[in-house]
């Protein structure tokens, strides 16, 4: 539950409680005691006007001018009301006087000796309920406006905590330029302390991509020097197995720096996407044919006409980082397939293995840099290449996801969605 809801609420509970309070001392406390008193005194009119209608010699008349001297208005009924007609019935002096739902609240007076009358509707001008009405109307419309003030103030209270909490939202989804309002009450100053965080931890972090960015572009040197050292050695007659060995490893790392060079700059935005229509199907092929997946079977499955707005060499690196991750992480002779598919609003790529899938706990971290789903670094792979396929899928402006059996086959699959074109 949010604390807006929590706030709404509460003051809505105590409204409801004040209300409720409140009628009940307006309504029982002092109306009703009145009503009833002015009821009484009603009834007992009623009873002097049938008494003196009676004896007359004139009823009909005599009611009448009994009427304008008592600032009444009484008419003669010439039928009784029918059983189970609405209204309440009242004994009073041996008589059944019927109090009708009128909202002038008349009563029915029966009367006996008087030919063609069965009795007297005796009609006051003021209805002695409707202050009892008025006041709980009034209380509705006060209790529904305190529930629109209590939003209203909600709103006001918890505005800045609101900001906070959508900015906190933004630095956790990588935006680190995110800042709040500052100011001098206690909300502005935890605005201060969370922008003088955010400040912070946006340096940490540029300050490592610098870093990172700056390590691997020093390390290719030497991995040049050492490329060209082991030509040297091919001349001197080295062993060729060591020097096979040797070049093995240096294109191992010169792999590993590239991702790490090409992570840091795409992280700062120093790379610009050059975004061309590309058709899938043959995209999938060629990061297929490139890829070595050491003798895994593997397909595509792509239809004619599927076309991205991507740039080629950041999406075929994409693509190919995932063949190896499902080469690096399932036995051999595992199957490899790969897939795309229309989606709302854009294209899917999608590369499947057969193999023993990752325990769900661990999906949401596969994206996260040097993590290994098994917990061990592996021979060749820092856990780069995943975190890379993100970055190159947002950059995009898509997005990527893993799960097990997502596809046809039952392992891992990982799922790029991009744009349409």
């Amino acid at each position: 539950m949010s604390h807006r809801l929590r706030v709404v609420l509460a003051l809505c509970g105590l409204v409801a409680a004040t209300v409720a309070f409140t009628w009940f001392l307006a309504g029982y406390v002092v109306l009703r005691p009145l009503i009833a008193a002015l009821g009484a005194e009603r009834f007992e009119t009623a009873l002097y006007v049938a008494r003196v209608v009676v004896t007359a010699a004139a009823p009909p008349a005599r009611a009448w001018t009994l009427g304008q001297e008592l600032g009444v208005g009484i008419d003669p009924v010439r039928e009784a009301p029918p059983e189970g007609s609405r209204g309440r019935a009242f004994a009073r002096d041996e008589r059944v006087l019927r109090l009708s739902t009128d909202p002038a609240v008349p009563l029915l007076v029966p009367l006996e000796g008087v030919d063609g009358v069965w009795g007297l509707s005796i009609r006051w001008p003021v209805d002695i309920e409707r202050p009892r009405h008025v006041a709980a109307g009034g209380f509705a419309l006060v209790a529904v406006a305190v529930v629109l003030a209590a939003f209203a103030a909600s709103r006001w209270v918890l505005g800045p905590l609101g900001a906070t909490s959508r900015a906190m939202e933004r630095v956790a989804g990588g935006d680190l330029d995110a800042r709040v309002p500052e100011g001098d009450d206690d909300a502005g100053r935890m605005g201060a302390t969370f922008n003088r965080m955010a400040e912070r931890v946006g340096a940490m972090v540029r300050g490592q991509r610098r870093l990172m960015a700056g390590l691997s572009h020093e390390i290719r040197s030497p991995l040049a020097r050492m490329r060209l050292a082991t030509e040297l050695l091919k001349d001197d007659g080295a062993p060729a197995g060591r020097v096979e060995a040797l070049e093995r490893d240096i294109a191992t790392i010169d792999g590993l720096v590239g991702e790490l060079l090409e992570s840091a700059r795409m992280e700062e935005g120093a790379i610009g996407l050059h975004r061309v229509p590309i058709e899938v199907g043959p995209l999938l092929r060629e990061a297929l044919g490139a890829a070595d997946l050491e003798g895994r079977p593997a397909d595509v499955a792509a239809p004619d006409g599927l076309v991205v707005l991507a740039d080629r060499t950041r999406l075929l690196r994409a693509v190919g980082n995932l063949l190896s991750n499902a080469a690096r992480h399932t036995p051999p002779g595992t199957r490899v397939r790969l897939a795309a598919s229309r989606v709302d609003g854009g294209v899917r790529l999608m590369v499947e293995d057969d193999g023993p899938g990752v325990p769900a706990a661990e999906l949401p971290r596969l994206f996260e840099p040097f993590y290994q789903a098994d917990g061990r670094l592996h021979a060749g792979g820092l856990g780069l290449g995943l975190m890379l396929v993100r970055q190159i899928a947002e950059a995009h402006g898509g997005r990527v996801e893993a799960r097990n059996g997502g596809g046809t086959l039952r392992g891992l699959s990982v799922a790029v969605t991009l744009p349409a074109a």
